[in-house]
């Protein structure tokens, strides 16, 4: 016999319920029986674990795109002229022009240089030689003279004395060539001035200048 955990009623050992209050005894039954209630552990699903492939993305490479240098020329206002703009503008046609330019300024300096250089040896030259011809007295000295005849034979007369011999005219150089005494003199002079009745002459050697008058 048991009694009735709730109400206390005397109950048989094997009742379920208690036939005053209604308290139910199954467990309690089943437990005092032997019987035990199997316990399942039910198996706890595991989410399966998806590792994420890592895929090596290749970076995009951006396309390198090279600026043309282009020259455009800036457009004018209307009404205003327009100059060219002077210098190298590109292109082997300006560059070889300017190249054939040069060559032709050099070459008219040369001619000019040659003709200068003709004018000077030959004209002045004539001049000198045209206007030597002539007896020629020295300012100092009267007694002495000296007489330059065509063909570049000359006369000196020194103190009395006659010497006869050649003279050249080079450029503004007067070089005379004589004997005396059976030796053969040299002297060369540089024309200073030769003007009409005025000769002026600078010995090459000592430097000293003789001024002689036309007769």
């Amino acid at each position: 016999m048991k009694n009735c955990t709730k109400c206390g009623a005397v109950l048989e050992d094997n009742a379920m319920f208690c036939g005053k209050c209604g308290a139910s005894f199954a467990d309690q039954t089943v437990q005092s029986m032997g019987f035990q209630q199997p316990q399942f552990n039910q198996p706890q699903p595991q989410q399966p674990q998806f590792q994420q492939p890592q895929f090596n993305q290749p970076q995009p490479q951006q396309p390198q795109f090279q600026q043309p240098q282009q020259q455009f020329n800036q457009p004018q206002p209307f009404g205003q002229p327009q100059y060219a703009q002077p210098g190298f503008q590109g292109g082997t046609g300006v560059k070889q022009g300017s190249n054939k330019a040069l060559i032709f300024v050099i070459i008219g300096v040369v001619v000019a240089a040659i003709v200068c250089v003709i004018l000077f040896l030959f004209v002045f030259k004539s001049d000198y030689k045209k206007d030597i011809i002539g007896t020629w007295v020295d300012k100092t000295d009267s007694t002495s003279s000296i007489t330059f005849e065509d063909g570049g034979t000359l006369k000196m007369v020194l103190r009395g004395i006659t010497l006869k011999g050649t003279y050249k005219i080079s450029g503004k150089e007067l070089t005379m060539t004589y004997s005396f005494m059976g030796v053969s003199n040299s002297e060369t002079y540089e024309i200073v001035k030769l003007n009409g009745s005025t000769m002026r002459l600078k010995d090459k050697k000592d430097s000293s200048l003789s001024e002689l008058t036309k007769k």
